[in-house]
């Protein structure tokens, strides 16, 4: 961080990292961060955070960024494995008949930028992702652990 915090794996920051301008007496009290579950609509349902982040707390905007991440990572991760099922229905084995060519798009990242609304550039990220830490299928057709599970 800027200002040399520390934000451990547990989700509490190391109060020895701050600097004494960082944090104010009555908020070292508040030093670890809330290890709440996530809850997708928490941060949405919340719009005082949207009128003005300037009225958090340091350690309040750090939760609030934590929460906000976490939701995004689970997002990302459920968007990957279903591109791995476009990309599987895509197949260029399957010809016309694949996911892709039915819906009118050229590829699966094709596919994934028109119904996503996402550059082609993201799209052909989330496929190579995908390929990438999906099941895979040897030779004699054994399933196989993915290559970056997630």
């Amino acid at each position: 961080m800027e200002n040399g915090t520390a934000i451990g794996l547990d989700g509490t920051v190391d109060a020895s990292s701050l600097d004494d301008a960082s944090l104010d007496d009555a908020s070292l009290d508040d030093a670890s961060l809330d290890d709440t579950s996530l809850d997708d609509t928490s941060l949405l349902d919340d719009t005082s955070l949207l009128d003005d982040t300037s009225l958090l707390s340091d350690t309040s905007l750090l939760s609030e960024l934590e929460r906000g991440f976490g939701v995004r990572h689970a997002a990302d991760s459920r968007l990957v494995v279903l591109t791995a099922e476009v990309v599987h229905r895509s197949r260029a084995s399957l010809g016309p008949d694949g996911l892709a060519s039915r819906f009118g798009s050229t590829s699966a990242a094709a596919l994934l930028t028109e119904v996503g609304r996402i550059t082609l550039a993201e799209g052909q990220r989330f496929c190579r992702v995908a390929g990438a830490t999906a099941v895979r299928v040897s030779l004699v057709g054994e399933r196989m652990p993915p290559s970056y599970p997630l």
